[in-house]
């Protein structure tokens, strides 16, 4: 049997691969009913999903995240709010595992703004 790595250079190199990588998540509920009635935790093993790995950025020793809490000073926002790497509120939407975005650019009033915004250059890292 192929590889997800084989299939992943045949589809790349637009050769017929031996059977498509897919993948799927679920939320916190439908996992729950999809585990019961396949009779296991492994979904990805008994639907065949491709394996990912993922490779995340590590901030440097030292290096301090940059501080978006000037675009929120006098704000209320609902409780379960938190907050993404760039400064932007995430509201729970009280439906399964959806967000309202809240944009820390909002109140944005000329381009100067949104260009002083502080966003990190990771190109070093």
């Amino acid at each position: 049997m192929a590889t997800d790595l084989d299939c992943f250079l045949a589809t790349t190199q637009h050769r017929r691969p031996a059977r498509i990588l897919y993948h799927a998540g679920f939320t916190d509920d439908l996992r729950r009913r999809v585990v019961a009635h396949i009779g296991t935790d492994d979904i990805a093993g008994h639907y065949g999903f491709y394996r990912s790995a993922g490779l995340g950025l590590k901030r440097p020793e030292g290096t301090k995240p940059p501080d978006y809490s000037r675009y929120w000073e006098g704000e209320k926002l609902p409780e379960g709010t938190t907050f993404d790497g760039y400064g932007v509120a995430m509201v729970p939407a009280r439906f399964y595992h959806f967000w309202g975005y809240i944009s820390p650019l909002r109140n944005a009033a000329c381009l100067k703004e949104i260009e002083d915004y502080p966003i990190e250059d990771v190109s070093g890292w």
